[in-house]
């Protein structure tokens, strides 16, 4: 196999976890957001192996190797790209074509992308129908009625399906497709007498993204009293529900910024919190959270916090899905909200503000939950009702790493139920084995040393203002689109006086338009080995704080700030050599031009 497509080594990453397919390898311990262990590729005796599961990446602060998890397979087992990537889809189930494409393997790669471009335009349709001014109103109407703003409608793409029989079977035929594709893409339907009709009519239509933001498949809401209330796409060769999440390509870079997911159970949901500031929400689509939805999200954050709604199947959504994350690795935390409310709800009622002291001071962790869960389902009076609790929050308990993080649920447990400490340890052994007071893995030791070797990976000389802020800018372009063309409207794409940087930014400008934003992606991608250590280890450095916004304006007046010093530095030595008794004109312009810098200089310090 010579030549594995882009499109299928994504595919490979996406259904792949880093830290699973190195813990076969490494012995890796988690170590805050990341985890740590011996480098695979040099002697050490103290770990300076970092893997980020939360940008599916790895790298040795001490022999700088770094990548994605198929760049680690090739370094391990000494392999060419593509037979790493072969070796991977064999573990997750991922078909590459040989490299001969068979005419059936071209017959289905052109079907997909068929179908997504069938699907793009019927998005823009439904969207056309919903802002044209008669069609559209009862939906618009019932919108603003749901206090949905027009700005909201617009970036989520909301659209109406019209009432007629046929509107987008005709739009599409125009568009040269036939109603053989429309039905195999869940859009048209086939009566008794064999003709064609939308399968989607009278509704409020919820386009749905991959997390690249290509549309795959559409939720309706009925508008009228026809059943089903929502009717959804059946799963396609582009769409499987278990696999996406409604709003992941609009929330992923709030996700990496603040850490933190929040998940939703419905599309209105989803859409009240982004239009009230909660950017980092998506929703499960109507399904029970799956694996590989925790798969998918775990490449933006290892933290959750899971707001479904108060009602009763929200309850035991919630309970399904808190498992699957706990054993993905996330850090689970769960919102109950007041008086019955979903999130829509609560916060047109209430506000942003409220959300987030909810959030704050409310929400529970994974095992809290389970103990109110447990402690309402059973009688904590009786003897048996505090054994069956215990029984019930046991294997939660053994599965927390942290001593200090155990310790404390089991407090709280023995608190709750009014029994000893000493006897829920005795039955922790029980299925444990021996529950050790202390961990010894040198957390102090390990920390430390890392630290020390992240601070001192750059040279001394490279440390100044303008270097840093060059080096973070950057970072922050390769990782939101949004950021990158904003910085390259305001300095352009050559600003970095590091050479790597500025390829960098060139390489990605080159890929954007297939390019998801995504650390291992652009890694993949690059040709130049040292380009992938390098990125690996700008994508594994710390972002000073949290505001992006604040820091991107910062970075860029710095940037700025040097730049109309170095030149007036330059002008300063070239009048200085020239002759002092004779003005010329280039004398002059030279003049004219720093007290010009020196004017912009003093505006931009203000």
């Amino acid at each position: 196999m010579s030549f594995v497509p882009p499109e299928i080594i994504d595919e490979i990453r996406t259904k792949t976890d880093i830290v699973e397919i190195i813990s076969e390898y490494v012995s890796l311990k988690r170590q805050g957001k990341n985890y740590v262990g011996l480098c695979p590729f040099h002697l050490e005796d103290t770990p300076s192996f970092s893997v980020s599961p939360d940008k599916q990446i790895f790298y040795c602060f001490g022999c700088h190797k770094g990548g994605s998890v198929i760049n680690f397979i090739m370094e391990q087992e000494n392999l060419t790209l593509p037979e790493a990537a072969e070796k991977l889809a064999d573990k997750v189930g991922v078909v590459i074509p040989s490299g001969h494409v068979s005419e059936q393997e071209f017959t289905r790669q052109s079907q997909k992308r068929r179908l997504i471009e069938m699907h793009e335009l019927a998005a823009h349709f439904f969207h056309q129908r919903l802002n044209n001014p008669l069609e559209g109103k009862p939906a618009r109407d019932y919108l603003d009625k749901r206090g949905i703003t027009r700005d909201v409608m617009g970036s989520f793409q909301l659209g109406y399906a019209p009432k007629s029989w046929d509107s987008l079977v005709k739009h599409l035929l125009q568009k040269g497709f036939t109603e053989t594709e429309m039905e195999k893409a869940g859009l048209a339907a086939r009566s008794s007498k064999g003709t064609f009709y939308d399968k989607f009519r009278d509704r409020l239509m919820f386009p749905i993204w991959d997390f690249r933001g290509k549309v795959i498949a559409f939720g309706g809401r009925v508008m009228g009293d026809e059943l089903p209330k929502y009717l959804n796409s059946s799963e396609t060769p582009i769409f499987n529900k278990s696999q996406n999440l409604y709003g992941l390509n609009i929330a992923a870079a709030w996700i990496r910024q603040q850490d933190e997911a929040v998940i939703m159970e419905g599309y209105m949901d989803v859409i009240a919190a982004h239009q009230f500031g909660i950017k980092n929400a998506v929703a499960s689509l109507g399904t029970s959270f799956t694996t590989d939805q925790g798969k998918l999200l775990k490449r933006y954050s290892s933290n959750v916090l899971i707001a479904y709604d108060a009602d009763t199947a929200g309850a035991k959504a919630t309970s399904r899905g808190l498992d699957i994350l706990q054993n993905i690795g996330f850090r689970v935390r769960v919102l109950q909200l007041p008086n019955g409310l979903d999130p829509d709800e609560f916060l047109h009622k209430y506000n942003y503000m409220a959300w987030v002291q909810l959030a704050q001071n409310k929400a529970l962790s994974l095992l809290e939950y389970k103990l109110q869960a447990a402690t309402a389902k059973y009688n904590i009076k009786s003897i048996e009702g505090k054994a069956d609790v215990v029984k019930e929050l046991l294997p939660d308990l053994a599965k927390i790493k942290s001593q200090v993080e155990k310790d404390q649920y089991v407090k709280l447990l023995a608190r709750t139920l009014g029994i000893s400490e000493d006897t829920i340890y005795a039955d922790l052994r029980r299925i444990t084995g021996n529950i050790e007071k202390t961990d010894n893995f040198n957390i102090v030791k390990h920390t430390n040393n890392t630290q020390v070797q992240v601070r001192n990976v750059f040279p001394e000389n490279r440390r100044h203002a303008s270097a840093i802020a060059e080096r973070n800018l950057c970072r922050l372009m390769i990782e939101d689109r949004k950021i990158f063309d904003q910085v390259e409207h305001a300095l352009g794409l050559d600003f970095p006086e590091e050479a790597r940087l500025t390829e960098i930014l060139h390489a990605v400008k080159q890929m954007s338009g297939e390019f998801d934003w995504l650390p291992a992606t652009l890694i993949e991608r690059l040709e130049v080995s040292p380009l992938k250590q390098f990125l690996s280890q700008l994508f594994m450095e710390d972002y000073p704080g949290d505001n992006k916004d604040v820091f991107v304006r910062d970075y860029i007046k710095t940037i700025k700030l040097h730049r109309m010093k170095k030149r007036i530095q330059e002008i300063h030595n070239m009048i200085q050599s020239q002759d002092q008794q004779s003005m010329t004109g280039e004398t002059m312009q030279l003049l004219q031009e720093y007290t010009m810098l020196q004017q912009q200089v003093q505006q931009l310090k203000r």
